[in-house]
């Protein structure tokens, strides 16, 4: 009886350990690697980077940002300036060692409008954070579209594409096949912001709940 009292004693001890160190891991803040403030500062009322607003920002102001914050190391394809070109123009450069932790590709890009010079699309932007923690920042997207495919060795790959129209960004992130659901959740995404209504106009609404409506997708594309 003795033995049983002072067990109990110990997993009630135990018991409340656990707790607390469930509860401390909870109430931790929620580490976004400083997406908020890389992609949402302060000065801008929707999705934009380091102060660039696709559809207002010009892509002069946009470079001279870019040259004065002292993260690009190399620029790859400079500013055209000829301005009777249809087609979309494009800024690239190298970051140099200094670029923001979330970001994981070592070139960027941005495209604007030549004959307006207003920034169109920034971005694609590969980051560290997974599609399953923009899920828990955002919810989940409005629109999106998936593809299935295949990767330089032949093996099947997964694609989605998701828009959150609000915010005007939308996230990529591409799995092997074949996956779990879990794995999807965990996979790595790319940005881009674009706010122009054109940039949607290949996404589909989606359902209120995606979870199911993803996992039949992957499984059904893999």
């Amino acid at each position: 009886m003795k033995l049983l009292s002072l067990y109990l004693r110990y997993a009630s001890i135990l018991f409340t350990l656990l707790a607390l160190i469930l509860f401390g891991i909870h109430t931790q803040p929620f580490d976004d690697h400083g997406f908020h403030a890389l992609i949402f500062p302060a000065n801008c009322s929707s999705a934009c980077f380091m102060g660039i607003r696709p559809g207002i920002t010009t892509v002069t102001e946009a470079y001279d940002q870019l040259e004065k914050s002292g993260l690009v190391s190399q620029w790859i394809e400079q500013i055209d300036q000829l301005g009777d070109h249809e087609a979309a123009g494009s800024l690239r450069w190298r970051w140099g060692s200094n670029r923001p932790a979330l970001l994981t590709d070592i070139d960027a890009s941005l495209t604007y409008d030549r004959k307006t010079r207003i920034v169109l699309t920034f971005g694609d932007i590969g980051t560290r954070l997974s599609f399953g923690t923009l899920l828990i920042m955002f919810g989940q997207p409005d629109m999106g579209f998936m593809t299935g495919g295949y990767n330089d060795r032949g093996g099947s790959i997964f694609t989605h594409t998701a828009g959150y129209s609000a915010l005007k960004f939308s996230l990529v992130n591409t799995i092997q096949c074949p996956m779990t659901i879990r794995q999807f959740w965990d996979s790595p995404i790319t940005l881009q912001i674009a706010p122009t209504t054109d940039q949607m106009s290949r996404f589909t609404r989606y359902p209120p709940r995606i979870q199911p409506f993803l996992a039949y997708a992957s499984y059904t594309f893999c």
